[in-house]
């Protein structure tokens, strides 16, 4: 009688748990690896908006809407919505809050501890939770 070569079904079934364990691991890793690298959609929207303001305080001493100075209200690859809240005066100069907020129904919307993303006309950089609480801007930004 010959010796039959392959697996047995407790071989098969132990890779199989082992895949499985090796994926619950790996899988949420990813994800949040991938909300991470996404976050500079709103970073690079939120940069390329306020130099877009800045030209146009230079030409007409006021900032501008979206609108006004070009822009979608949609950040490139479209995970961001972009809003801007102007001030008639700041002090004693016009001023502007830029924010980037992560799309609730696209793949941002798993990004619970940097979802809103601001800057304003002096550079200063915020960012928001998801339950609007201010998060520390070394960690998103």
């Amino acid at each position: 009688m010959k010796k039959q070569k392959g697996f047995t079904l407790i071989e098969v079934m132990i890779v199989v748990v082992i895949v499985a364990i090796l994926a619950a691991v790996a899988i949420p890793s990813y994800q949040d690896s991938v909300r991470k690298t996404r976050r500079a959609d709103a970073k690079e929207a939120l940069t390329r908006l306020a130099a877009l303001q800045e030209r146009y305080f230079f030409t007409k001493n006021n900032y501008g809407s979206l609108n006004d100075i070009g822009m979608a209200d949609s950040s490139q690859d479209g995970h961001y919505t972009l809003t801007v809240s102007l001030s008639p005066a700041c002090g004693a100069q016009p001023c502007f809050t830029a924010s980037a907020s992560a799309k609730l129904t696209g793949t941002q919307a798993g990004d619970t501890r940097c979802r809103i993303f601001s800057l304003n006309h002096i550079g200063q950089k915020t960012a928001k939770a998801s339950d609007n609480t201010t998060t520390t801007t070394d960690e998103c930004w």
